[in-house]
């Protein structure tokens, strides 16, 4: 009995290989098909910051600091254990405009020419400095930013090594839009003057379109929506394009 069941289970096997290759394939070639990896634009946020001399003022440090430990800060000290993955995105309720009405705003064209993450003297939150290079100043209430000049732009997360060598990773969940180094972006921000940085809507990462490839591209969710559903301006627009136009609609 034993091996009639053996018997009959090596036949169906038998059959099943010749179906595959009555089809056109083989045993070893008809696979799962499988999808290609999602991008990770935000990859470079998990590269630690080594620990080194602050360059930044102590009043400085200290209002940006406080910025992100009220806004983002985990109710004790971080650790690479409770540092995981959080919550760190803009509800919407309904379509915002392109350009949102914001407080001090500033609409520049910039390059991603460097970044440093700092954890808060609580331990309590990561952020990361990012120097853009500013190309064309468009519209800045502040008066702070000027062609060729490098401005300071915040975001939440990044990730640190600490004193005892360990590596926190803080906001660092991968997202397929974000901000990259090298890279050139129209940019929607905030002036904060209390810590002479930039920031986005909530104090999250700033309304980006990248320019590198020569025209505008959206590089949001909101922005790809718009792309999809109809009513965006500001895409396949060269530099000169959208200085001329975003400058004539936002003349003071």
């Amino acid at each position: 009995m034993a091996l009639t069941c053996i018997a009959v289970r090596q036949a169906q096997t038998i059959i099943a290989i010749a179906g595959m290759f009555a089809a056109g394939g083989s045993a070893q070639t008809r696979r799962p098909v499988q999808a290609p990896p999602a991008r990770v634009a935000n990859a470079w946020m998990k590269v630690a910051s080594a620990r080194s001399a602050d360059p930044v003022a102590a009043s400085l440090r200290y209002a940006r600091d406080l910025a992100f430990d009220r806004g983002f800060g985990r109710g004790g000290v971080l650790t690479p254990e409770n540092a995981g993955p959080a919550i760190s995105e803009r509800a919407y309720a309904g379509m915002p405009p392109e350009i949102e009405n914001l407080p001090n705003r500033a609409i520049l064209i910039a390059t991603f020419n460097g970044f440093r993450s700092a954890l808060t003297a609580s331990g309590r939150a990561v952020y990361t400095e990012i120097t853009f290079r500013v190309s064309d100043a468009i519209e800045d209430a502040s008066g702070h930013a000027s062609p060729n000049s490098d401005v300071t732009v915040i975001v939440p997360g990044g990730s640190v090594t600490t004193e005892s060598g360990e590596v926190i990773s803080f906001l660092t969940q991968p997202r397929p839009y974000y901000v990259e180094p090298g890279r050139t972006y129209l940019m929607v921000m905030t002036y904060v003057p209390e810590g002479d940085y930039y920031v986005g809507p909530g104090m999250l990462p700033p309304k980006t379109w990248d320019l590198t490839d020569g025209v505008s591209k959206p590089n949001d969710w909101v922005e790809v929506a718009r792309e999809r559903d109809g009513g965006a301006t500001l895409l396949g627009l060269t530099r000169g394009q959208l200085v001329s136009l975003l400058r004539a609609r936002f003349a003071r």
